[in-house]
């Protein structure tokens, strides 16, 4: 009898259950959770924004790919005035910040006599930003200005490989319900439990500073330089930004034998116009930090 009464009970819930999960995917959908950009994966470069795509996250915060992978416009060099803006999540701004909101377009209204072409993807090294420039040949050779933009993360021994279709997803998600969950839901939970248990957790390494990778990126400006004007812009996160941390002591340091003195390097940190407030978390800029990261990236290249 027993049993029969517990059978009753599961056959009210699952069709409950049901109904809510569709009509979750249904809301989830219709607000545009599923509508962001997908990642091609290969030994070559990682990751990279797959290229002929568009779209609206949460309905409002527009986003394009060209075919050229790049954050940008459709690929149509003017030949004599193109800006190439290479980088990683910094440049790419991800899906908190509508197109026109991101670092790239920000800098083409502030050089409207110029095209800006922006190649980025979050969490990418310079090994993977020197192999985009490998990929894409013809786009390093239409660029008369290759402004860098680099953080103290970006000296890696090795590029970064995807690892998770939840950091860079491969393909649309099934389920809406699963990927809210994936993304959002589940590393708050591990997070709180992480922080529940110190005892359990490992003291953090710093970033890698590669000598090799060092190698990479001064063979590649000795390269570039001779043809190109090169602005490596030199990005802090919120710490560094408060005092020269070791850490970023060092990878100026490399950054500056990388470079060799034959290109230009802009130190955002000791412009007195980069404050706390524009960040929007420990490392990426808001709208309004994009606007001043740009201002200073043009007041640059203004100079002779």
């Amino acid at each position: 009898m027993k049993q029969i009464k517990k059978l009753r009970w599961w056959w009210f819930v699952l069709p409950v259950v049901l109904v809510l999960f569709v009509l979750s995917e249904v809301v989830l959908r219709l607000a545009g959770v599923t509508d962001f950009p997908v990642y091609d994966t290969d030994e070559t470069i990682g990751y990279i924004p797959a290229p002929g795509q568009q779209g609206s996250f949460l309905n409002r915060n527009g986003w394009q790919v060209n075919e050229r992978s790049m954050g940008s416009d459709a690929w149509q060099p003017n030949g004599q005035r193109d800006v190439l803006l290479l980088g990683d999540s910094v440049v790419w701004g991800g899906n908190p910040l509508n197109q026109p909101d991101k670092l790239g377009p920000v800098l083409q209204g502030k050089l409207p006599q110029w095209r800006v072409w922006s190649a980025s993807a979050g969490s990418w090294s310079v090994l993977n930003q020197v192999a985009y420039l490998d990929r894409y040949a013809d786009v390093q050779q239409e660029a008369d200005v290759l402004v860098w933009v680099l953080n103290t993360a970006d000296f890696a021994e090795k590029r970064s490989v995807w690892s998770s279709d939840a950091t860079h997803p491969r393909s649309k998600p099934l389920s809406a319900v699963w990927h809210v969950a994936e993304k959002y839901l589940l590393p708050r939970v591990i997070l709180s439990r992480t922080a529940e248990q110190p005892n359990s957790r490992t003291a953090e390494q710093p970033d890698l500073i590669a000598a090799d990778t060092i190698r990479v990126l001064q063979k590649r400006l000795a390269q570039l330089a001779p043809g190109k004007r090169v602005l490596v812009v030199l990005y802090p996160d919120q710490t560094e930004l408060k005092a020269a941390t070791p850490h970023y002591l060092a990878f100026r340091q490399g950054l500056r034998n990388a470079m060799d003195g034959c290109c230009e390097l802009l130190e955002v940190r000791e412009d007195a116009q980069w404050q706390s407030h524009l960040y929007r978390d420990s490392i990426h800029p808001t709208a309004d930090g994009n606007r001043v990261l740009a201002s200073m990236i043009e007041k640059r290249l203004a100079l002779p």
